[in-house]
């Protein structure tokens, strides 16, 4: 609890929030940039691009995104995308100086969403994949979301999932 209050908690020097709130707002179009210039021919921990040639990544971000990029949507699917905006909304709160209310509450809110998006995705009858390359729902909302068929059948699941991502989208924004 207390790490969440220091972290979602802006300090009582203007300046230092600011550039808190930068940074992080750099980061999120860093990730966004990085998740949307995503390339399966890029080299990352599962392809046998190389890092030393002349065209090493064509992601925009360079070989750093296409290794983030690679690894957050091969576990979280397209539903990473969801990311870069909390920490646009977590950046404007710095930003302004602002504490934000409930942080254990907007945490486990976010992790709902991050948990039970991908899963409401494994769910859908027809699997897609991002760039001809990764499944859209990524590891974790293929094990999931196997799971909640395995134990509560596909109608128990899609109802297990809408109401866990309703609860983390109230618990995100309320407060």
């Amino acid at each position: 609890m207390e790490f969440f209050s220091r972290v979602l908690a802006p300090t009582s020097n203007r300046r230092f929030n600011e550039l808190i709130g930068f940074l992080l707002f750099v980061s999120a179009i860093l990730l966004f940039l990085a998740l949307a210039s995503y390339s399966p021919l890029d080299p990352s921990f599962n392809t046998a691009g190389t890092v030393l040639s002349s065209h090493a990544a064509r992601n925009w971000v360079g070989i750093a995104g296409a290794f983030v990029s690679d690894l957050l949507l091969q576990f979280f699917g397209i539903s990473i995308f969801v990311a870069p905006l909390m920490m646009v909304m977590l950046a404007g709160r710095w930003f302004r100086s602002r504490a934000t209310r409930s942080p254990l509450a907007k945490a486990a809110g976010s992790v709902m969403l991050l948990l039970f998006l991908p899963s409401m995705l494994a769910l859908l009858p027809f699997h897609w994949r991002w760039m001809q390359a990764i499944a859209i729902e990524g590891l974790v909302g293929r094990i999931l979301g196997d799971a909640l068929i395995h134990y509560f059948n596909v109608v128990g699941a899609y109802i297990i999932c809408s109401a866990v991502i309703g609860t983390g989208l109230y618990l995100c924004t309320a407060f």
